[in-house]
């Protein structure tokens, strides 16, 4: 009877930290994956900067063609 009830102590105290480890897991995919979508989101902001400061560079480039172009027409 004794070792019954050690054997059935260990395996509750096994399962017990089987079921901590599961947790911890499911945690750190759970971070895992935020983490990841946090990086998309961040990617996708950084590209839009890039395509802004793209824009504008490529309006001052224009409005400096022009002006150019104005001032040999005089």
């Amino acid at each position: 009877m004794v070792m019954e009830v050690a054997r059935a102590r260990v395996m509750a105290f096994s399962m017990g930290k089987e079921g901590h480890m599961w947790d911890a897991l499911k945690k750190l995919i759970g971070a895992d994956e935020e983490s990841k979508k946090r990086r998309q989101e961040l990617d996708e902001q950084e590209r839009l900067e890039r395509e802004e400061r793209a824009r504008q560079h490529a309006k001052k480039l224009k409005h400096d063609a022009d002006e150019v172009k104005r001032s040999k027409d005089s």
